[in-house]
């Protein structure tokens, strides 16, 4: 599934632009940009540098991170009282309005639907992340949307202006996973929005999210917290999966990581293989660590998986199956409820109805 990221300047008391709403950076503004912004900026998020300056500083890169982005009416009226009508030509341009009746641009979507429910549809189809360049209303409004902060943070304070979010009180939660300090003062923090979890007795089971699946593939363990055993060639499989195919109406029905909570080290992976059809059937599958298994942590983590699919009230049956030897397979099927129904030259099949 993407993600929506907040990429935004602030100041140190959390202002995005002055009273007047003006560009901060721009003629007259109160933020001068360094060469060690631009540096920072070009070899880590070149997709967020806007066209001209692209174009200036000969920069051609993709980038990474993000293929759309989204603005608010008055945030895209910044540019256009530059003269900047598509400041975004390299990124699908979205902004929100109920105000302008046709695009000033080709290239830029306007959108006068729930910014919520388009997010929500965004995010179910294919792509890079989404980039939230704007404004402070814009935000608010997608508060329950936004995955990642990325906060630019200046040396500067103002006193007023238009703050990071524009709208009602409410409480949410990140934790920061990192942190950039450039020459110029400025500190690029990344926040993260905590993973939902479905808790068991020991573990926490975790969807698995793109950035964890890309790392999964590329062997990156840097600052992972895995288990040595993990990924196995099973959690590379998965990982492939969870990229081609979405879970969005309910991760649960995607892929999970199984977090040890005591230690915090990710042991393991299940998951079902799709959301179910018009049969009220899903199939799913498990795997633990070679240096974990033995401890019952598959039995655990199916017992609790299947608890909650059959608690959504959208399944009546689920499947599983496993290989003739592997006996240690069947028993945690077996634990879990589930019953052999049929076999073939190289599968046993396994089955567990819901009860009412």
């Amino acid at each position: 599934m993407r993600t929506l990221t907040y990429l935004v300047a602030v100041t140190l008391d959390g202002f995005v632009a002055g009273p007047d709403g003006a560009d901060p950076t721009g003629p007259g503004g109160f933020w001068p940009v360094t060469a060690a912004d631009i540096a920072y900026l070009t070899a880590t998020y070149p997709e967020t540098l806007p066209g001209p300056a692209r174009t200036a500083l000969s920069v051609t890169a993709d980038g990474d991170h993000f293929d759309t982005v989204l603005e608010g009416r008055r945030s895209y009226q910044v540019g256009l009282d530059a003269g900047v009508t598509n400041a975004y030509p390299h990124l699908r341009h979205v902004v929100f309005s109920r105000t302008l009746a046709e695009s000033p641009d080709p290239g830029v979507e306007l959108v006068a639907t729930d910014p919520v429910a388009y997010v929500r549809e965004l995010k179910r189809q294919q792509g890079k992340g989404i980039w939230l360049v704007g404004g402070a209303t814009l935000a608010a409004a997608l508060r329950p949307e936004i995955d990642r902060l990325v906060i630019k943070r200046a040396p500067i304070a103002i006193g007023s202006g238009i703050p990071l979010f524009a709208g009602e009180f409410a409480v949410d939660t990140y934790r920061p996973v990192h942190s950039d300090a450039l020459d110029s003062g400025v500190v690029v923090t990344t926040y993260e929005r905590p993973a939902p979890t479905l808790p068991t007795e020991r573990f926490d089971l975790r969807p698995l999210t793109r950035q964890q699946a890309e790392r999964i593939l590329a062997d990156d363990r840097t600052g992972q917290p895995w288990s040595p055993g993990y990924p196995r060639a099973d959690d590379r499989d998965v990982a492939r999966m969870a990229l081609r195919h979405d879970a969005a109406d309910d991760p649960w029905f995607g892929a999970l990581q199984i977090v040890d909570r005591d230690t915090g080290l990710v042991v393991g992976g299940l998951g079902c293989f799709g959301p179910p059809g018009d049969d009220r059937t899903v199939e799913f599958g498990y795997g633990v660590a070679p240096e974990v298994e033995g401890r019952g942590i598959a039995t655990e983590a199916v017992r609790g998986l299947l608890d909650h699919v059959f608690a959504t009230g959208r399944v009546d049956l689920v499947r599983a199956d496993t290989t003739h030897d592997n006996l240690g397979s069947q028993r945690v099927l077996e634990k879990a409820g589930l019953h052999r129904y049929a076999s073939d030259d190289r599968l046993h099949y396994y089955e567990r109805r819901r009860t009412t």
